[in-house]
């Protein structure tokens, strides 16, 4: 992995890039979402990142063009890391327009859950949360289970494009299970979520935590199922 110096000047480099293409195209502020700068890193972390912009920023358009070059010129802009940026427009606020993948795909009330963790790195601060909700719980347990059952089923029918992150879904859940076992507030950070269950040896947080450090293989997430699966029953029934 690329020492945490390199890493910050591959993030500032690209972060230039990419207020260079949008500040004059309705780009408000700019955040660094993930896990690229936390104790969470692992190799495979990708470098994603977060913008608000106005109504006039055509996101398809954009995101589409600019993922491109960062996907054409990955070796020179920043090693084997892959690179992501999407954005939200201020429009996408009240849930009614979807005009991105974030609105369409995380739902901005599942963003909003996240936001406290995403780190301001230009423009114009916006206090995302006071104008958009997170989920409630019980919403998010229920999201989370249909996402994973989600996962499985396409994983079984051979779309292998769900394999590296599926651990991070059980992880995620296993976060939700300590919020409602415990009446703690979020969790977003793996190893945090992972520790809520050190006293718990045989939870499955440390197979899921085991599996995301490594470039899993096919075969391993799918001896993984029935375990997961038992822990979708187990979570489906907590309230």
């Amino acid at each position: 992995m690329e020492k945490k110096e390199e890493l910050k000047k591959t993030i500032g480099r690209l972060k230039d890039i990419i207020i260079n293409k949008f500040e004059n195209k309705g780009l408000i502020s700019l955040y660094l979402s993930g896990t690229i700068l936390t104790r969470d890193r692992v190799k495979e972390s990708d470098i994603d990142f977060f913008g608000f912009v106005d109504k006039k920023f055509n996101i398809k358009k954009e995101e589409e063009k600019i993922n491109k070059f960062f996907d054409k010129n990955r070796k020179k802009l920043s090693g084997r890391i892959e690179c992501r940026f999407r954005a939200i427009g201020t429009d996408e606020f009240s849930g009614r327009v979807k005009r991105g993948n974030l609105s369409r795909y995380m739902g901005v009330r599942g963003l909003a859950v996240t936001f406290p963790f995403w780190k301001f790195i230009w423009g114009k601060r916006i206090n995302y949360t006071n104008y958009v909700k997170p989920y409630t719980l019980s919403y998010r347990k229920k999201n989370a289970i249909g996402r994973i059952k989600f996962m499985i089923a396409e994983i079984k029918k051979g779309h292998n494009h769900f394999i590296q992150n599926f651990s991070k879904e059980i992880l995620r859940l296993s976060g939700i299970e300590n919020e409602i076992i415990n009446k703690e507030n979020y969790e977003h950070y793996y190893s945090k979520i992972e520790g809520k269950f050190k006293r718990n040896k045989n939870h499955i947080s440390h197979e899921a935590m085991r599996l995301r450090k490594k470039r899993v293989s096919r075969k391993e997430i799918i001896m993984f199922f029935s375990r997961v699966e038992e822990y979708l029953k187990y979570m489906g029934s907590l309230k």
